[in-house]
């Protein structure tokens, strides 16, 4: 999978701590979807993750366990300035207009 980080998002994100992301969808009620997706900045990068990155333009992107059957194979990432939310889209759908960026603790 290919996660493609706009100049909107690079801009934004470049403020942000955060070494690396990750998408967590979260499964809608059938487990065939996602109802929403949260957008986690990681400030901290273990050896053992390392080789389950996403291949992007920016900074390394980490994909929620076992949830690669619910996006397309190539994403992208955009900032909507107006609503200070992230967008994650393919060419054929948009997951959700409205990712905010969260912090693990």
């Amino acid at each position: 999978m290919n996660v493609l980080f706009t100049e909107r998002a690079m801009e934004r994100l470049s403020q942000e701590p955060a070494q690396a992301y990750q998408l967590n969808p979260s499964l809608g009620g059938c487990s065939i979807g996602a109802d929403w997706v949260t957008f986690i900045g990681m400030k901290e990068l273990s050896a053992e993750i390392n080789e389950k990155f996403l291949s992007t333009n920016f900074k390394p992107v980490l994909l929620g366990h076992k949830s690669d059957h619910l996006f397309d194979e190539d994403l992208k990432v955009d900032y909507n300035p107006n609503t200070s939310t992230f967008i994650l889209k393919s060419n054929s759908q948009i997951y959700t207009a409205y990712m905010k960026l969260e912090y693990k603790n």
